[in-house]
This record gives structure tokens, sequence and C-alpha cells, in this order.
């Protein structure tokens, strides 16, 4: 195994680029495949830190449960506020999200740097986003409406979008995935409906925004 270290003020450091480089050889891996893997294994030591868990635990509160379903057997259910939104959505459909940080990682010499944007972040730098809501139908996990965090990590990856345009483009791609295009347009009380494919998603897209635009 390639140990490659580094001796800064008498503590010795790995060089991360260079093992992850090595792995990549070693296994006959591409760097951008070993680079995703090294992302997805940050965030998921992050999803399962005590940090997370501890404020987690401080933001959670308890509010009368008004489900009639299930409100016999769970009288209360936690909730967590977006603070974007200003909305109460359950700890399941929270994200903790990281303001700012390098957490783009687009090659292994970003792997360090990435890695302690997730990790080793200060509790000013992290908010709680809501989610996107998932719910259950014929089986399958579908999502239901765009969260918050979605809507600025959309905005992150192009910084040109507004915060509506960056809905409408999230919100067109559940349609697209989930429900009928033409049907969308006929809920905006529109019933010419174009013939072509492309001019229907164009119209819809025009319409989800006209209508953020308007709120």
């Amino acid at each position: 195994m390639l140990i490659v270290e580094q001796k800064i003020s008498g503590v010795t450091m790995i060089d991360l680029e260079s093992e992850l480089k090595f792995m990549a050889q070693e296994y006959g891996l591409s760097e951008k495949q070993v680079l995703n893997w090294w992302r997805t294994a940050v965030r998921q030591i992050w999803a399962n830190s005590p940090f997370l868990d501890k404020l987690r635990k401080e933001a959670t509160y308890k509010v009368v449960n008004e489900n009639t379903r299930t409100m016999k057997r769970f009288p209360e259910v936690a909730r967590i506020d977006c603070v974007k939104c200003k909305k109460a959505f359950s700890p399941s459909d929270m994200n903790l999200d990281h303001i700012e940080g390098d957490n783009k990682a687009e090659s292994l010499a970003d792997a360090e740097k990435f890695m302690k944007s997730i990790l080793f972040t200060p509790r000013s730098n992290v908010q709680w986003l809501c989610d996107d809501l998932q719910r259950t139908r014929n089986k399958k996990k579908v999502t239901i409406s765009i969260g918050c965090h979605s809507i600025k990590s959309q905005v992150e990856s192009d910084s040109t979008l507004t915060e509506k345009e960056a809905w409408v483009i999230r919100e067109f791609g559940r349609i697209k995935k989930y429900e009928n295009v033409v049907d969308n347009i006929k809920a905006f009380n529109v019933h010419s409906i174009p013939k072509l494919k492309k001019d229907q998603e164009s119209l819809l897209r025009e319409l989800l925004l006209e209508n953020m635009s308007n709120e």
C-alpha cells in the first residue's frame, strides 16, 4: 500500500490526492469513479455523524398530530422548521445544508478540500432546509413537491439563475418524471395545447415561471 506523507510542523499528514490516485491505479478504476466513491463516502460519514445527530435533536420539537389515521397511536409528532420557507416538516424530510463550502470536488486534487468542507464545518455554516417531499404511490416512491434544498443546489450549480427559475427547472423535471405534461398545462386553464412535445414542454415551463412570478 502506498502511503505518501508530509511532515508539517512536526505533524505527519497523508497526501490524500496521491492515495486516491494510487487506489485508482491499483484497482483499475478511473479517477472519476474513485472521486465519486470518495464524495459519497464523505457525505455518508457526515450523515451518520454525532454532530448532525446533535443538531437534529436540538432543532426538533413536538406538535399535535392532526392526521386522523395516526393520531390515536401518535398524539404528537416531531417537526423541524425550514429556515427558508419557514414551514415545519418531519425530520426525515429535512436536510442539514452547508451554507458555504467547497463541495463540488471536480478532481482528486479537490478531495481533501471537499472532505474538510463537509466534515469540519462550524455550526454557523449549517442550516435546516426542507428536502423534496416524497410519498409512496402504487408501492413506488414519487416526489410530490420541490424543497428549498433542491432550489439552493440548483442555484449553486448555475449562479445566473434566480430562485424562481431554479424552482421551475426542478419542478418541470419532477412533472416529466412522475406526472403528465398536458394534464399540468390544463391545470392552468389552458385549452389550446400544442401538438409537438417540445412545444408542450416549453409552454409548461413558461406557465410555471409565470405562476411563480405572480406569487
